[in-house]
C-alpha cells in the first residue's frame, strides 16, 4: 500500500514544479509584447517609458498597457498550454490602437 501511495503522490506533485513564480510568469508574457513588431508599430516605434498589468480575463488572458511619451496602448496576451508538462507559453492576441497620453486608460 505504501509504495502505492508514495508513487500517487510523486506523480501528482509533478505539475505542480514545473509552475512559474508569478515574477518570471510575467516576465515571459512582457517578453513577447515587447519583441512583437506589431506593438513596436502600434506604439510608433517610441521608447517605452511604461509597462503595467491591466485586467485579467477568464481563460487567462491578460492585459498590459505600454506608455510611451506620446501614447498609451493596450496590449492582451493568452496562456498556450502545452500538451506535456512544463511552463505556460504566451502569444500576442491582439494590440490596441495607441491613444492619448493624457486620456485615461480604459
Amino acid at each position: 500500500m505504501r509504495p502505492i501511495v508514495l508513487a500517487l503522490s510523486l506523480t501528482l506533485a509533478a505539475p505542480a514544479q514545473a509552475a512559474l513564480s508569478g515574477f518570471n510568469d510575467s516576465a515571459a508574457q512582457i517578453s513577447v509584447i515587447v519583441q512583437s513588431g506589431l506593438v513596436a508599430d502600434a506604439l510608433y516605434q517610441a521608447p517605452v517609458l511604461g509597462i503595467s498589468r491591466g485586467q485579467s480575463w477568464s481563460g487567462g488572458r491578460q492585459d498590459w498597457h505600454l506608455r510611451t511619451e506620446r501614447c498609451t496602448a493596450t496590449v492582451q496576451v493568452e496562456p498556450r498550454r502545452r500538451s506535456s508538462i512544463g511552463p505556460v507559453s504566451w502569444v500576442l492576441r491582439s494590440v490596441g490602437p495607441c491613444v492619448d497620453s493624457t486620456r485615461p486608460i480604459r
